[in-house]
């Protein structure tokens, strides 16, 4: 059981996500179900609160857009397809602020202060989950804690550090890897394991702090901690803290 202490911690550091919704969709237009914390996007009969939910689409999937935008006044809703447009698929109402352009998922831009910023799958991980054994060290050799992420080292660099939208008193280092990160994807660990179960995956604004020492390096790291991987490795990166920095 987790100490009451570190419970609390937790649980002030459920992410809170800001939309990067684009209410200009258009029919016809493919887009991707973000932003719901894992929970999925609820397609109702009609464009409003009150109507019967008809389907859950998870997290991550693909969308096509059918009509609108309908504002019930509080939110814009568009009317969605998903599956393939066959008797099977079905059509429902879903809000505007959990959709996103696939383009943008993909995309790779800049802040203002030069550092990477990109929209990224989240998933978690946690010891004695998917193979990953209890005491766990990473592919830089560290023991898995809070702070830690695992990467795919040509996208993200060991040693680098990051943010993740929602997360935003927390500086997480790159320290492992995992067989399932691959591209723009990121693997959080939780020291609980029921919080890594259900914690599903997540799209979620990346900014890399500071870049590790091994930018652009192709990896042939072997699976290890990370549920999705851990061997020898670089330090974190200079003026960086090797464990998460938690602002009062």
């Amino acid at each position: 059981m987790l100490p009451a202490a570190l419970v609390i911690a937790l649980t002030s550091l459920v992410p809170t996500f800001s939309a990067f919704a684009d209410t200009s969709f258009q029919p016809g237009q493919t887009v991707v179900v973000v932003g719901t914390d894992g929970r999925g996007l609820k397609l109702r009969v009609g464009p409003g609160m009150a109507h019967r939910i008809l389907t859950t689409v998870q997290e991550g999937a693909s969308v096509q857009v059918v009509a609108g935008p309908v504002s019930d006044g509080a939110d814009d809703w568009y009317q969605l397809s998903v599956g393939t447009p066959t008797a099977t698929s079905t059509t429902g109402w879903g809000i505007a602020t959990y959709l996103l352009p696939t383009a943008a998922v993909r995309s790779l831009s800049t802040d203002d202060g030069g550092a990477r910023v990109f929209l990224a799958k989240v998933t978690a991980y946690s010891d004695g989950l998917g193979g990953v054994p209890i005491g766990a060290r990473t592919y830089s050799g560290t023991k898995t804690r809070w702070g830690v992420v695992a990467v795919d080292p040509k996208v993200i660099p060991i040693g680098s550090a990051v943010r993740i939208e929602g997360y935003d008193d927390v500086i997480f280092i790159a320290e492992d890897v995992g067989g399932g990160i691959r591209g723009e994807s990121l693997d959080i660990w939780l020291p609980d394991q029921a919080a890594a179960k259900t914690y599903g995956t997540q799209y979620r604004r990346i900014t890399v702090v500071r870049e590790g020492p091994d930018r652009g390096a192709a990896s042939t790291a072997p699976s290890t901690a990370s549920s999705t991987g851990v061997a020898p490795t670089t330090s974190v990166a200079p003026g960086i803290p090797s464990a998460p920095t938690l602002i009062p």
